[in-house]
């Protein structure tokens, strides 16, 4: 089954943790995190240790020009997880959280840059949408479309252009193309064909 979560306090840290206590002990293959503002050291600590240790490719994603660590404080970029920045001429603004296992995945779009105000201080609003026994979901095609197209909206390096294509298709292979996909309920809204980027609501 799949379900829009629109009540309930997502925490991002907590649905990493949701995952690592799941029944089915499923493992978890990717997630990639893309913001605004980034603290690599932030996300080091409490989520990218966690995500690598459920098994998962990480990536983090965010623009090129702000940045709120001392690179001597950041441990593992480039090596326990892939970092990559983006370029264009405003601000590359999405705030998306995007885990995908075996059978299960979790999408979170919203407001909060992941960093500690983002993802906990500050009460940020976040769309969550939870699939189950590889099930579809409309946001998930929206988010696929939308991966697949960015990497010709802004400047990415190469190696992060091919990663979103790869993290598009498997998506689309996982949870797109099947049956009993969603036709209402929430959708990804974006202006990835203007020149600049706003908030993904």
């Amino acid at each position: 089954m799949s379900a829009a979560q629109h009540t309930r306090f997502a925490s991002l840290v907590t649905l990493l943790k949701e995952w690592s206590e799941r029944s089915d002990q499923q493992p978890l293959h990717e997630a990639p995190f893309l913001g605004f503002t980034v603290d690599l050291p932030f996300l080091e600590k409490v989520a990218i240790l966690v995500a690598r240790g459920l098994g998962a490719r990480t990536a983090v994603i965010g623009d090129a020009a702000p940045g709120l660590y001392d690179p001597v404080d950041v441990r593992m970029a480039g090596r326990s997880h892939l970092h990559g920045l983006v370029s264009c001429q405003r601000a590359f603004h999405p705030k998306v959280v995007l885990l995908i296992g075996e059978h299960a995945c979790r999408l979170a779009v919203g407001s909060g840059n992941p960093r500690l105000s983002g993802w906990g201080a500050n009460d940020e609003l976040w769309t969550v949408v939870e699939t189950e026994d590889d099930d579809s979901h409309a946001f998930l095609a929206d988010l696929a479309d939308w991966l697949d197209a960015l990497p010709s909206a802004v400047e990415l390096a190469p190696w992060s252009a091919s990663h979103l294509t790869e993290l598009a298709v498997l998506l689309t292979e996982r949870h797109v193309n099947v049956p009993a996909g969603h036709g209402s309920g929430a959708r990804l809204v974006h202006n990835l064909q203007r020149v600049c980027w706003s908030n993904c609501r």
